[in-house]
């Protein structure tokens, strides 16, 4: 959760963050296993890094 800048949202569920926030945790969730490539296959509104 440090690599994401996330940590500080370790302690809030999912629905009450915001949408930046949420794109970030689930980045960083996809991140987990260290893929090789990630895929982006649309675009989000708001999604901002």
């Amino acid at each position: 959760m440090d690599q994401p800048g996330i940590s500080h949202l370790n302690s809030r569920h999912f629905g009450v963050m915001s949408t930046g926030e949420q794109c970030r945790f689930l980045l960083g969730r996809a991140q987990v296993n260290d893929p090789d490539t990630l895929l982006f296959d649309e675009q989000r509104s708001g999604f901002e890094f």
